[in-house]
């Protein structure tokens, strides 16, 4: 299967259809998996978001199952550092990697593995303080935060377009 997107306004309450979703997706060797669940009711704004990424079956089996992927966009899906390492592992063929609104994102660190990886955009990561990437074809890449990253390590050596923003709430930490 070439594409497959979810674009519901779900949360945690929903992990067991989500989860179930996401291994539909690996069963199918989906290359390009869309989850945007950050659409906000006023009804769920104080719900947590959806933490059940690649849990169902242990990161790493998940994560393997997900190694045909190329491009993967999560929108209001609490990703968490682990679960990250794991699937930027064991997905080589992965070009286009977009995490928005993850709140459980502390690290990303795409040290080795990341050789197809060409377009990074990070935006609302509240608690992102570490970014490692060395992606020698890393293209493009979107950062936007409204705080400091405390270690910063980007190698990518043809990066042509970078676009950086900053959102205050209070104070640019």
């Amino acid at each position: 299967m070439e594409e497959f997107t979810i674009c519901f306004p779900l949360n945690s309450n929903y992990s067991d259809h989500i989860s179930k979703w996401v291994e539909f997706a690996a069963r199918k060797q989906v290359k390009k998996l869309k989850l945007d669940l950050g659409v906000k009711l006023p009804v769920h704004d104080n719900e947590s978001s959806y933490e059940g990424f690649l849990a169902s079956q242990g990161s790493t089996t998940s994560s393997t199952r997900l190694y045909w992927l190329t491009d993967l966009y999560l929108r209001g899906v609490d990703v968490d550092d682990e679960a990250m390492e794991c699937l930027i592992s064991n997905s080589p063929f992965i070009e286009r990697l977009h995490v928005i609104d993850s709140q459980k994102l502390h690290k990303l660190e795409a040290a080795d593995p990341a050789s197809n990886l060409k377009y990074l955009e990070l935006r609302h990561c509240e608690n992102l303080r570490h970014l490692v990437i060395s992606a020698p074809n890393l293209d493009i890449i979107k950062l936007f935060m409204s705080h400091r990253l405390t270690v910063v390590n980007i190698s990518a050596p043809i990066l042509s377009r970078i676009s950086l923003g900053a959102y205050c709430y209070e104070n640019f930490r």
